[in-house]
């Protein structure tokens, strides 16, 4: 999967192993569809973990910094100018982080094959547990952020045929499942994926 930010000149690409590649941008003339990297120029190769694991997701955040989710239920963050490991999070789940986001107010958010979504307020190289969301019943797929305003999310699970939507409730500090959405589905998908369309 592919992911690229406006505030940077970078894409990067996250495989099933415990590298990410960072592509640089300037040197882009065309996409194919068989090779669509051919003509992005390396830029730089991030090795920093086990090699019994492998990269669940890649998420830039608001500080330009960038996190990286393991299977070992690791959670990296990294400089985005010296590409540094800055912080560690070790058993951020019971099993391995699926995918990360993070809310408009700087929060994180982080899925897991354990069914649980948690919220993270990291601050620097300190963090601390907000909140935790049983959101599926066959573990956490994808978590979109919804809005530029409040706390919402939408996640939704492997092999579920529902999109639920969350907002943070001011009264009781957590979240409450405002909403669900069935979606059709193949029967030969195990999973699908989601993106915030503005």
């Amino acid at each position: 999967e592919c992911t690229i930010d406006s505030d940077l000149p970078l894409l990067s690409l996250e495989t099933i192993d415990t590298i990410i590649t960072f592509f640089n941008t300037k040197t882009y003339v065309s996409l194919h569809p068989v090779n669509c990297l051919s003509n992005f120029e390396i830029k730089r190769t991030l090795v920093n973990h086990e090699s019994d694991c492998y990269i669940n997701s890649l998420t830039v955040l608001q500080d330009g910094r960038f996190v990286a989710s393991y299977s070992d239920n690791t959670l990296k963050i990294f400089n985005q100018h010296t590409f540094d490991c800055e912080l560690t999070m070790h058993d951020v789940h019971k099993k391995g982080i699926t995918y990360t986001c993070q809310l408009y107010d700087g929060s994180l958010l982080t899925g897991s094959e354990d069914k649980l979504i948690k919220m993270w307020n990291i601050q620097g190289k300190k963090y601390e547990l907000i909140n935790t969301v049983k959101a599926s019943k066959y573990g956490v797929c994808r978590i979109v952020s919804l809005s530029d305003e409040t706390k919402m999310f939408a996640s939704f699970g492997f092999n579920s045929k529902m999109v639920k939507v969350w907002k943070w409730d001011e009264n009781k500090n957590e979240f409450a499942n405002i909403e669900k959405l069935k979606v059709r589905r193949n029967k030969h998908e195990t999973h699908f994926s989601c993106r915030k369309i503005r």
